[in-house]
């Protein structure tokens, strides 16, 4: 059995996201925004047998499947196979979680038999994390990765560098990365975001709930 690459032949249909004609070229990304659900459906144009593979750069939290089908359908009939409007995908399936990384390689270990695939993308809102400094016009905003608390942390590190100084109070509005349990005058913090409060020589006092400009 002859084993070479190739590339899927036509775009039939797409919903919520944008694909550039340059895309099956390998030219052109697609670009899936946070916040989405898109859907791409590929036809090869026969059926065929291989190992698709998929390259992705972010989307750290996000979820890509990969459906495979000989034929779509439309209730419980296939009919023409080159026939795909008000058609569905029916197959089995593969689902890839990236990891934020670069350049990410999704290959499943077996081959896969089909003429459609159809990549289903649904991307979670970007956390922003956004600092100001007391008595200043000064705003600091970055787009984190996610709401683990090394992110949150390194947030704060890069904020103090962007001010050029410190403050003696932090006042956050009690995320959950940060405050276990909100009190206005004895706030249970995480252990890591008081060690860095202290490390600083910090005071955290974080706002009242539900009353964050305090």
């Amino acid at each position: 059995m002859e084993e070479k690459p190739e590339r899927l032949r036509r775009v039939v249909r797409t919903h919520g996201v944008e694909v550039s004609p340059e895309f099956l070229a390998g030219r052109a990304p697609v670009t899936v925004p946070a916040g989405t659900r898109g859907t791409i459906l590929l036809d090869q144009t026969y059926l065929t047998t291989a190992y698709p593979e998929l390259t992705v750069s972010g989307g750290r939290g996000a979820e890509i499947t990969l459906t495979y089908a000989e034929a779509l359908w439309k209730g419980n009939e296939k009919g023409n196979r080159n026939v795909t409007e008000g058609k569905v995908i029916r197959g089995y399936l593969d689902r890839f979680l990236p990891d934020g990384s670069a350049h990410r390689l999704f290959r499943p270990l077996w081959w896969r038999t089909f003429r459609y695939i159809q990549i289903d993308v649904e991307t979670h809102q970007a956390p922003v994390f956004v600092a100001t400094f007391p008595a200043s016009d000064y705003v600091y905003a970055e787009v984190q990765p996610s709401r683990e608390l090394c992110h949150w942390i390194s947030g704060h590190v890069r904020a103090f560098a962007f001010f050029g100084g410190l403050p003696k109070i932090l006042r956050p509005d009690n995320p959950k990365t940060g405050v276990k349990s909100p009190n206005y005058y004895e706030p249970d913090l995480n252990p890591t975001y008081q060690e860095m409060a202290e490390y600083y020589q910090l005071a955290v006092l974080p706002a009242r709930v539900r009353k964050p400009r305090d």
